[in-house]
């Protein structure tokens, strides 16, 4: 049975999102700690131990926005990398609030964490966009 070219789209925005989104993701997290608290959060190897934890909890989300993209592409829905990241939004943003958000440690900012999610989205679609044509 051969593939339509929108199934193969589909899988290469999947594979965008799911391999880019959660570090970026995790890059977007740590830079807002720093921001917040203007100490070194996690450098080199720290960086590198938390890749695992963060495919963990970002894999789902990053997929469920590549989705989102996709159905978004295949309509030619235009600004269609403001509606991805605005999905990745509300998709990161429960990982976020269920890992730092409950803790009580950044309360007063606890809806900002919802860019954790809003810029690997934006920055994958983007990068989706330029290789899918």
């Amino acid at each position: 049975m051969p593939i339509s070219p929108t199934t193969s789209l589909t899988a290469r925005r999947l594979a965008i999102f799911g391999i880019v989104g959660p570090p970026l993701g995790l890059a977007t997290g740590l830079g807002m700690l720093w921001l917040i608290s203007r100490s070194q959060t996690v450098t080199g190897s720290g960086f590198l131990a938390l890749l695992v934890p963060t495919y963990f909890l970002g894999l789902v989300p990053a997929l469920a926005t590549a989705l989102v993209d996709s159905a978004l592409a295949a309509r030619g829905t235009p600004r269609r990398i403001v509606w991805t990241a605005l999905a990745g939004a509300a998709c990161g943003f429960f990982p976020v609030a269920a890992a730092i958000g409950y803790s009580g440690l950044i309360r007063p900012l606890f809806l900002v964490w919802g860019l954790v999610g809003a810029v690997p989205a934006a920055i994958c679609s983007w990068l989706a966009g330029r290789l899918t044509r």
